[in-house]
């Protein structure tokens, strides 16, 4: 591939921004698996927690290198950076604080954390495939999960981060999907769905007319 087609895709921009993650969830794991047990940490906690870091990891690897097609600026890769140090910040320290043992709460918080991860990036994986088809060029995509909410991979996003609540068992870890949740609707959304005004017109229009923007059958 020429180097002016790898510039344009901004892959320098993807790897440092990967390896920044990699750094976050790196000192993130080393906080829960070694300070956890020494605060009193339930193990299972502790080893929940630092899988869905993980997780979570991989699949921005994912969604950085094959399925983001647009270029990524500089801004938006120390910017994102800084807030996933943030986040995983939150679960480590306080998740490794919390001496109660695993509950029903805690395995109902994985299950939800899987539950929003296939929200995201499983209707993500759909629509990529969808789009990569000839005669697909062009039109909007409203099939799979998007035909229940416009931003089902948002809704998977607040999804996934409530679940990691319910693990780590601190209600001070609920400013995350709090805070994505008033930035996904006050800031994202908005914005989103004025590019896709434009590009699609009628289309667009018709497809908001008939479809929940962010929560299934409620909002």
């Amino acid at each position: 591939m020429p180097m002016s087609a790898l510039t344009e895709r901004s892959y320098r921009q993807r790897i440092v921004f990967l390896l920044l993650h990699l750094v976050s969830v790196g000192l993130a794991t080393l906080w829960l698996l070694q300070d956890a047990p020494a605060q009193g940490a339930a193990p299972i906690r502790a080893g929940l927690l630092t899988a869905c870091l993980w997780l979570y990891f991989f699949r921005i690897c994912f969604t950085t290198l094959y399925l983001l097609r647009r270029a990524m600026p500089w801004k938006e890769v120390f910017g994102v950076s800084a807030w996933v140090f943030l986040i995983h910040a939150t679960f480590a320290v306080l998740g490794a604080a919390n001496p109660a043992e695993a509950d029903g709460w805690v395995w109902a918080g994985a299950l939800l954390y899987l539950v929003g991860s296939d929200l995201n990036t499983g209707s993500e994986w759909l629509r990529h495939r969808w789009k990569r088809r000839e005669e697909n060029k062009g039109r909007l995509y409203t099939g799979g999960l998007f035909r229940y909410s416009m931003h089902i991979n948002y809704f998977g996003d607040l999804a996934l981060f409530a679940g990691m609540c319910l693990i780590a068992g601190q209600w001070l870890t609920g400013w995350v999907p709090l805070a994505m949740a008033i930035m996904f609707i006050g800031v994202h959304i908005p914005s989103m769905d004025r590019y896709l005004e434009a590009k699609y017109g009628a289309e667009f229009r018709a497809y908001a007319a008939r479809t929940k923007k962010l929560i299934p059958f409620l909002y």
